[in-house]
């Protein structure tokens, strides 16, 4: 049945029904509604008559009362058939036909009032037996509608809820494998959830661990950085100055505890592989920034004739790496330099 249905039903009144109108029109017509519109507005106001598609209300404002006149396509549905209810004839037949139109239209609430009113009026629970079949299939894809909508938003709590609630207020009217099959969908997102949370937590931990790794090794990278910075330091400074063989005994002295610390981490450590690898990059650094400060150390040292010096940056060199042909060589050069105290 269409809306439309609705308004000839309400003033399609028998004269055997008129005079039965007339003596409830006043309580009826009087009760005060919340009333809310379409666009959010909020009205208390009794429902005076609805004349075609205009609505004449006593709305409350303050502490008194003033007439205004709405359409009725203003207010939402639920409160559009609040209207309806109390404008319709007071006549059993009227109320069915309204409590059948409000289910078509999904306004639960008010086809079960209508239903019970015209159920009073006739004083026979019996009669509407098609308009309560309306509303039980009206609920029932509300309530179907609800819980899917609950489902793919992952909002299980709600979906129990609905689930609860139509075992409860329906009891037997569905079978066991559809309840069985919907709470299977719950329990589907509930599993959805714990895999997204482990997969989270997988994500934080990995983070977490990064995290600590790199706070394990922090302090062999500053020895490296600060190692690496005096270098250029001293690659720029004039040669043979004091500032400049500050700079390199510095690098060199930075690279040494680096790999010291390296050497000492990573015994620590033994049995994290990660920790490992990223330790051992960072003692090939170190191991290269030892190796060229003292090499070009000792290469300025041998240009200033500073022979001694030079090989004591040369034999550290060898200390660590006694197979370097760099520094084997080197040492060779300076030895037969100091013996013929030439180059």
């Amino acid at each position: 049945m269409c809306r439309a249905v609705v308004f000839s039903i309400l003033f399609l009144v028998s004269a055997a029904t008129a005079q039965l109108h007339a003596r409830h029109l006043v309580s009826h017509a009087t009760s005060t509604h919340v009333l809310m519109t379409k666009s959010g507005e909020r009205i208390r106001a009794a429902v005076e008559k609805l004349d075609g598609d205009r609505v004449v209300l006593r709305v409350e404002i303050g502490g008194g009362h003033a007439a205004e006149t709405r359409s009725i396509k203003d207010f939402d549905l639920e409160s559009e058939y609040m209207i309806y209810e109390a404008t319709t004839p007071q006549t059993a037949d009227a109320y069915l036909a309204l409590a059948q139109n409000a289910a078509e239209a999904g306004v639960i609430d008010s086809a079960k009032r209508c239903l019970a009113r015209a159920r009073d009026l006739a004083d026979d629970t019996s009669i509407g037996s098609d308009a309560a079949t309306k509303i039980h299939g009206a609920q029932v894809d509300h309530f179907t509608s609800v819980f899917e909508g609950d489902i793919s938003r992952g909002d299980v709590a709600s979906a129990r809820r609905v689930l609860a609630t139509m075992e409860y207020t329906q009891p037997g009217q569905y079978s066991a494998d559809k309840v069985k099959a919907m709470q299977a969908e719950i329990d589907g997102v509930i599993q959805q959830h714990e895999a997204a949370y482990q997969a989270d937590r997988a994500k934080e931990i990995a983070a977490e661990e990064v995290a600590r790794r790199k706070r394990i090794v922090r302090p062999l990278e500053e020895l490296i950085d600060a190692a690496e910075a005096n270098h250029t330091k001293a690659m720029k400074a004039r040669p043979g100055s004091s500032d400049a063989g500050e700079a390199f005994n510095l690098s060199v002295n930075e690279a040494e505890k680096a790999l010291k610390a390296s050497q000492a981490l990573a015994k620590r450590n033994a049995g994290d592989d990660q920790v490992l690898a990223m330790l051992a990059t960072l003692e090939g650094r170190a191991q290269s920034i030892y190796s060229t400060a003292m090499f070009d150390s000792a290469s300025r040292l041998i240009a200033h004739g500073q022979l001694n010096k030079a090989l004591g940056y040369v034999n550290r060199i060898l200390s660590y790496n006694p197979n370097d042909r760099q520094a084997m060589a080197m040492r060779a050069r300076i030895e037969i330099s100091a013996n013929s105290r030439r180059w």
